[in-house]
């Protein structure tokens, strides 16, 4: 009977603790809740918008996100597994560029010299491979060694 008395007792204390915790976490969430519905503010929508770039339309700024060239098709430059260097118009107005050669300053391994002996015909050598190798395309198609000379005024 003395066992029985005593579990009792603390059964009874932690069922009370246990009442008081409920009723006071009642209150708070209660409490909070109707708080929170007297302060009620309704705010002006916000309209985002995103141009989205294509690899056959002009790039705004530096930096091209898509590109047509390696995969012939328009795909996110991240995706294809090869480097690409894009210079955009920005970048070539803020270099004030008047030469092949001065547009392809500051790509990586692109050069554009002089070609032949007049002096407005420009060739193109990327990363070792000149423009008579016949591994350069335009729109798809691949050129020829004799056509793609850039001659400027």
């Amino acid at each position: 009977m003395v066992t029985g008395f005593g579990r009792g007792r603390i059964q009874n204390e932690m069922t009370a603790c246990r009442n008081l915790l409920i009723a006071a976490m009642s209150l708070a969430l209660l409490g909070g809740h109707a708080v929170a519905q007297e302060a009620t503010t309704t705010l002006d929508p916000i309209n985002i918008q995103e141009r989205v770039e294509s690899a056959f339309g002009t790039v705004d700024g530096y930096v091209a996100t898509q590109g047509s060239t390696a995969t012939k098709t328009d795909t996110p430059l991240i995706e294809t597994p090869q480097s690409i260097s894009v210079i955009t118009k920005d970048q070539m107005e803020a270099q004030a560029v008047d030469s092949l050669n001065s547009a392809l300053r500051y790509t990586p391994g692109a050069t554009g010299n002089l070609y032949g002996t007049d002096n407005r015909g420009h060739g193109l050598q990327m990363r070792g491979i000149s423009n008579s190798s016949g591994v350069f395309y335009k729109d798809g198609l691949q050129l020829k060694e004799s056509n793609f000379t850039l001659f400027t005024a």
